[in-house]
C-alpha cells in the first residue's frame, strides 16, 4: 500500500511515472484473479499519486475468469473517471499448470493453444489475441470490449500522436531499423484498421 508521504519521496528523488496492476475493477473478477486489493484502495492511492505530483498509469487485464462485456464497460466507465493519465490493456492469456487455465478448462473452451501464441518469433509477449471464451463472454464480445477499451486508451495516451509522427519522420529520414518497422506497422495498421484514432 502507498501514502502520500512514500509518494512524495519518491516524487522528491526523481520518479515521474507510477503504474497500478488494477486488472478490473469488478469484485468477483477481482476474487476469481487471487487479487487482494479493494477498488478503494485503488482509488486512494491514485488520488495520492495526483496529489505527489505523480503521472499515473493502470494495467487491465481484459476477459479474465468471472469477466464479461458488461463488467468491462463498467470497468471502462471507472476509468473514465479514476484520474489516471493513461492505460495498458491486455488479454487474459492462461498459462498451463495454473488455477486460469484450470478454470478455463472447467468453465469456458479454448479457441487455440496459449502457449503457441504466447511469444512472437521474435520472443515479445503477445497480448492481442484471444485464446479462449466463456458463454458469458463470447470471443465476439472480446473483440467489442478490446476494440473499445484500446479506443479510449488512444484518447486518454499523451504518446499516440507523438508515435505516429515519430515514425513517419523516421521513415521519411530513412533512419528506421527492422525493430521500429516492425512495431511501428502494426501500430499504424491498428489504427488504419480498427480505427484507433484518438
Amino acid at each position: 500500500c502507498v501514502s502520500l508521504e512514500l509518494l512524495s519521496l519518491f516524487k522528491k528523488a526523481g520518479l515521474t511515472n507510477i503504474c497500478f496492476g488494477i486488472e478490473s475493477t469488478d469484485p468477483e473478477v477481482l476474487h476469481l484473479a487471487s487479487k487482494k486489493i479493494s477498488i478503494e484502495t485503488v482509488e486512494k492511492a491514485i488520488r495520492e499519486a495526483k496529489t505527489a505530483g505523480l503521472n499515473t498509469r493502470g494495467f487491465f487485464i481484459l476477459g479474465l475468469p468471472g469477466d464479461s462485456l458488461q463488467k468491462w464497460r463498467k470497468t471502462l466507465e471507472w476509468i473514465k473517471n479514476s484520474g489516471l493519465d493513461t492505460y495498458a490493456l491486455s488479454l487474459a492469456t492462461p498459462m498451463p499448470r495454473t488455477p486460469m487455465y484450470d478454470w478455463i478448462e472447467e468453465n469456458g473452451k479454448f479457441l487455440k493453444d496459449p502457449m503457441e501464441h504466447l511469444y512472437h518469433c521474435d520472443c515479445t509477449p503477445a497480448f492481442d489475441e484471444i485464446v479462449f471464451e466463456t458463454k458469458d463472454f463470447t470471443k465476439t464480445e472480446r473483440i467489442i470490449a478490446y476494440r473499445e477499451g484500446m479506443k479510449l486508451r488512444h484518447r486518454m495516451d499523451r504518446t499516440t500522436q507523438y508515435i505516429i509522427k515519430t515514425f513517419f519522420r523516421k521513415l521519411k529520414n530513412g533512419e528506421l531499423t527492422i525493430s521500429h518497422l516492425k512495431h511501428g506497422s502494426r501500430l499504424v495498421w491498428d489504427y488504419i484498421t480498427k480505427g484507433y484514432f484518438p
